[in-house]
């Protein structure tokens, strides 16, 4: 696992969504889930369910966070 998508895939759990994320991590919304894509596509499954106002961890996302944590 990646040290930096870690943090970035935490963070945007810890903001419930990327555009608080990415102010938090002083980089681009556009760079973040570029980021966030990417690990999905390695990974084989979303990370995150995406709405307007809130993005919600899937079970796959929960444990990737729970294995981050560690």
């Amino acid at each position: 696992m990646d040290v930096k998508q870690m943090t970035y895939i935490l963070t945007i759990a810890q903001e419930g969504g990327i555009s608080k994320a990415a102010a938090k991590l002083f980089i681009t919304q556009s760079a973040l889930n570029q980021q966030l894509i990417k690990l999905e596509q390695e990974l084989g499954t979303p990370l995150f369910h995406r709405s307007r106002t809130n993005w919600h961890l899937t079970e796959a996302g929960e444990i990737y966070i729970r294995n981050a944590k560690e």
